[in-house]
């Protein structure tokens, strides 16, 4: 979460992805980028599965008190990396509407939920 609020306040986001674009249209391969922005996407979900995995072994002694936790804190860190990486199309995702409820909210909420209902057990 430290490194979350770190990002937040420095923009590194907005960094990597400027950093990326000028590689991208330098070695010209900017035009196959969405290519790499669904192994990006893909990468981090296979990233936050292993994190899962791992820390439910990891702590499985105390897993009934903490599961939610390692699930929400997960959840959150690759939603904000996903919408961090700024992709036309998961853009269009999340700010669609069901119910008047955004899927921004619905993916970003669960998280800080799943945070809190722990703490609050």
């Amino acid at each position: 979460m430290l490194a979350l609020g770190i990002n937040k306040q420095m923009d590194l986001q907005s960094l990597l992805t400027a950093v990326a674009r000028y590689f991208a249209k330098e070695q010209g391969w900017y035009e196959q980028r969405r290519q790499f922005q669904l192994l990006f996407i893909k990468s981090v979900l296979a990233s936050a599965t292993l994190t899962i995995v791992f820390l439910i072994w990891y702590m499985r002694d105390a897993l009934k008190n903490n599961a939610l936790a390692i699930c929400g804190i997960c959840f959150l860190a690759a939603f904000i990396a996903i919408r961090a990486s700024s992709f036309h199309h998961v853009d269009i995702f999340i700010n669609t509407t069901v119910l008047n409820v955004r899927f921004n909210w619905i993916m970003e909420l669960s998280g800080i939920f799943f945070g809190y209902f722990i703490c609050e057990i």
